[in-house]
C-alpha cells in the first residue's frame, strides 16, 4: 500500500510543479520543439467546472477510487503486484493534481499541444498511463 500512496504523492507533485513552471517561464513565448509539438499553458475550462455539486461528486468519486485501490491493494484483489501499484498509484495521482486544477480554478491547466490532439498534461499521462499498466499487466 505504500508504493500507491507514494507514487500518488510523487505523479500529484510531478504534475502541480510542471504546471507552475510551464506558467512561470512559458506563458510569454511558446515552446516550438517541431511543428506537431509545442509547450504553452492551455487552460481547459468547461462550463461543468463551475458546478459546485458536480465539482463535490468528482471529489467524492477520486476519494471512492483511492479508497477501492487501497483496499485492493491490502486483501491482494487485483493490485498485487509492486508495478499495478505504482501504476494505480500514478493514475490517482495524476486525477488528484487534475482535480486540484478544477476545486481552485473551475479548469485544468494543460500545456502538451501535438497540435492534432487536444492538450494535456503531466497528470492525464499519469491517469492514461497508470490505468493501462495497472490493469493490462503482461
Amino acid at each position: 500500500m505504500i508504493l500507491l500512496v507514494v507514487s500518488a504523492a510523487a505523479v500529484f507533485l510531478l504534475d502541480q510543479v510542471t504546471k507552475r513552471f510551464i506558467e512561470r517561464r512559458v506563458a510569454n513565448e511558446p515552446l516550438h520543439f517541431t511543428r506537431f509539438l509545442t509547450i504553452r499553458p492551455i487552460s481547459s475550462a468547461r462550463p461543468r467546472y463551475r458546478n459546485r455539486p458536480l465539482r463535490y461528486a468528482m471529489v467524492a468519486i477520486w476519494a471512492s477510487a483511492f479508497l477501492a485501490a487501497a483496499a485492493l491493494a491490502v486483501i491482494g484483489g487485483g493490485l498485487t503486484s509492486s508495478g499495478a501499484l505504482v501504476a494505480a498509484g500514478a493514475a490517482l495521482g495524476g486525477a488528484a493534481g487534475n482535480l486540484r486544477d478544477v476545486l481552485e480554478m473551475r479548469a485544468v491547466r494543460d500545456f502538451i499541444d501535438l497540435s492534432f490532439w487536444p492538450a494535456f498534461n503531466v497528470a492525464d499521462v499519469a491517469i492514461v498511463g497508470g490505468l493501462i499498466v495497472a490493469f493490462f499487466p503482461r
